[in-house]
């Protein structure tokens, strides 16, 4: 009865107890003993195997606790993702200029060329793991309470990323028009400006032509570069091509 007791309150927590079928297995045993007249040895190893299920009991009411308490803070996390991305998939950026503040709408899924949308699609799997618990050990549940505070996080920082990004294409178009203002006193002018492929997120290309017909394409391209200061930071580099 015991034993029939914790597979009804503690049905999780069994998953990561094996133990629990050597339990089982020892009752059947004590049970063909005494159908065999071995009493005394049935009762012995029906009094060991009860010991040991009491103890068993405590650890699975601490396990099933633990699963509930993870259980609880997976479909939080995921829940609160799955808000944040909802919210902010069209981004509102602020940003000081001479001018004053300039804000700036965007979508956050172009910036970070999809990883947002992918950041969604697995965060709706979860979601639908979490909806079926019954099936999910402790361990898996663990292993799914990370994966989804990892993909908290990782909503913050594509958030992070978009405002990088953005200003990293308006510092090419910065960059271009400090090289076209040069190049005019030296006699070429700007003929045509465009991103690579109408992509913001990839190069500037500017071609210029003199007066004797010469033409020349600055290409303004991102780099990105490691340093000890910024893991992300942004640089970029400056190709010449004359024609």
């Amino acid at each position: 009865q015991l034993l029939s007791l914790l597979q009804q309150y503690y049905p999780q927590a069994l998953r990561s107890f094996p133990v629990w079928q050597q339990r089982q297995q020892e009752l059947k045993q004590a049970e063909q003993l005494l159908q065999q007249g071995q009493a005394q040895a049935a009762l012995t190893l029906a009094f060991q195997s009860y010991q040991q299920t009491q103890q068993l009991r405590t650890q699975l009411e601490q396990t099933q606790l633990a699963w509930e308490a993870y259980l609880r803070t997976a479909h939080y996390s995921i829940a609160h993702a799955l808000a944040q991305c909802e919210v902010q998939e069209t981004a509102t950026f602020a940003f000081k200029t001479a001018k004053g503040t300039v804000q700036t709408q965007t979508e956050v899924d172009y910036w970070t060329q999809g990883q947002w949308s992918a950041v969604q699609t697995q965060l709706l799997a979860l979601q639908q793991q979490l909806n079926q618990p019954d099936e999910l050990s402790l361990a898996e549940l663990q292993q799914l309470t990370k994966i989804a505070q990892q993909q908290q996080q990782q909503v913050l920082n594509l958030v992070l990323e978009t405002k990088t990004h953005l200003l990293s294409s308006q510092l090419r178009q910065q960059i271009g028009q400090t090289i076209e203002k040069s190049l005019r006193n030296s006699g070429w002018e700007a003929i045509d400006s465009t991103y690579e492929g109408g992509d913001f997120r990839q190069a500037l290309y500017v071609k210029f032509r003199n007066f004797q017909g010469n033409e020349m394409v600055t290409i303004v391209s991102p780099e990105t570069a490691t340093n000890s200061e910024n893991n992300a930071a942004w640089q970029h580099k400056l190709s010449v091509a004359f024609f």
